[in-house]
């Protein structure tokens, strides 16, 4: 018997570490600079997100179609629970925005607003990663939409700043009204353990019962190296950015 009760499948990934070393200007006939770039192997449980779903015999043989439709909205309700567990996740790695002064560079932003905000993280993401820029803004579904609605003093919409062009906004049902981060979000892994597992089979007294069970399944496992940490930044929430730039 190769199990082993309580256990859950390992992921093995490479942890980037701070290289040693870079390179520099260097004359004809001198020795190059040794650059290393360092990682460090680790391993964890993969994380597992599952649902079980109980059908009798005679519902599957009077509403086949129904039955179709239940199936299809576990798989979506399993997978959309992972996404909302990393995101706690991806709020815990991310660095929290320090820059105001140097963004300010001793001139406070005029009539700041929330494109304001999202610029200034950005700013942030790209002086301190690894040649990628800031891809997404992730808020609250609510602040996406009206934000989409900005307008000027005349009533007349407000489009996205072209500094912004390349930033995805991201509505996310778990974010708190006026939070947000912004990242290059390319430097945070997801990783799946194969796809969606579905299995059918008895589970207690189903089979006394005219019963039956499916089990959906998602093994995954997220993380960022520590040194990637800066690629992602969050406000708290636009309030604490919009004074930090305009004060």
């Amino acid at each position: 018997n190769a199990s082993f009760t309580g256990s859950l499948p390992f992921a093995m990934w490479y942890d980037e570490l701070a290289k040693d070393g870079s390179s520099t200007t260097t004359a004809e006939g001198v020795a190059k600079t040794l650059v290393q770039y360092l990682y460090q192997l680790n391993s964890a449980t993969y994380k597992k997100e599952a649902a079980l779903i109980g059908f009798t015999q005679e519902f599957s043989m009077d509403f086949a179609q129904l039955e179709s439709d239940i199936m299809n909205k576990g798989r979506i309700d399993v997978i959309n629970r992972v996404n909302a567990a990393i995101l706690p996740n991806i709020t815990a790695a991310a660095t929290a925005y320090n820059s105001g002064v140097a963004f300010k560079g001793g001139v406070v932003v005029p009539n700041v607003n929330d494109f304001d905000v999202i610029a200034a993280m950005a700013a942030q993401v790209d002086n301190a990663t690894f040649g990628a820029s800031a891809n997404a803004a992730i808020m609250s579904t609510f602040k996406k939409y009206r934000m989409g609605l900005s307008k000027e003093t005349t009533g007349g919409y407000l489009n996205t700043p072209d500094i912004l062009n390349g930033v995805s906004f991201i509505g996310n049902p778990m974010m708190a009204s006026d939070q947000i981060i912004v990242g290059d979000f390319k430097q945070y892994n997801i990783i799946l353990r194969g796809g969606l597992i579905v299995r059918v089979g008895f589970n207690g007294n189903d089979f006394a019962e005219n019963k039956y069970s499916v089990v959906m399944e998602q093994f995954y496992f997220d993380y960022i190296s520590t040194i990637r940490k800066t690629a992602i930044v969050k406000g708290p929430d636009f309030a604490t950015v919009r004074t930090a730039i305009s004060v």
